[in-house]
């Protein structure tokens, strides 16, 4: 086992030792990114950010259909999750660093004043007759998914032991993104950094 899987194996557990228990994983894990981001002022370099929030913000992928179903009903629940993590640290550094989304609470989280399915409808309905709420909540949902690959690369060089290769980037820096993206995919195209398939064997 690497020194990396190492790091990430114990980046898993919480205080108490048991990787069994969502809840107390869910709370510590929350609170632990709160801390950081804070400090950070929400603001987070690539090279810097430490592994276990690397592990902690990253969304699992199932290794089968089964198992993906599996996580996706979980991500779905109400009952407190590490797999909710991911989600709410970039909602919440969304909110913080750009202002104009924060009418987009009520499309990311229930409503507990309601029930969910009287929550999913208002949802839908808004998207279908709110022009700007659709394209906010669309813009939103694409740069969630550009910050999981963001990650994925930072976590693919240190497991390959290329960090040293590693482009510098503010994590959070949404309009940044395509920038960033198209960066690592000509350091790809030109060797700056070999292929993960090749490093990886």
């Amino acid at each position: 086992m690497s020194t990396f899987q190492e790091r990430i194996l114990a980046a898993s557990v919480s205080p108490s030792g048991n990787p069994g228990n969502d809840s107390e994983q869910y709370r510590y894990r929350a609170t632990a990114s709160e801390e950081y981001f804070e400090s950070c002022n929400y603001r987070v370099w690539s090279t810097e950010l430490p592994d276990r929030f690397l592990v902690w913000w990253m969304r699992p992928v199932g290794r089968d259909e089964a198992e993906q179903r599996s996580l996706e009903r979980e991500l779905r629940s109400d009952e407190e999750s590490p797999l909710h993590i991911p989600l709410e640290i970039f909602m919440t550094a969304y909110y913080e660093r750009y202002e104009r989304v924060k009418g987009l609470a009520s499309f990311l989280s229930d409503d507990r004043a309601v029930g969910p399915e009287d929550a999913a409808a208002a949802v839908e309905a808004q998207l279908a007759g709110d022009a700007d709420y659709r394209a906010q909540a669309f813009a939103f949902i694409e740069g969630f998914y550009k910050f999981q690959a963001l990650l994925s690369y930072v976590f693919t060089l240190r497991m390959i032991d290329a960090a040293d290769e590693l482009r510098r980037f503010d994590l959070f820096d949404v309009e940044a993104y395509d920038e960033v993206l198209a960066q690592v995919n000509r350091d790809l195209a030109d060797g700056t950094i070999p292929s993960f398939e090749a490093r990886i064997v």
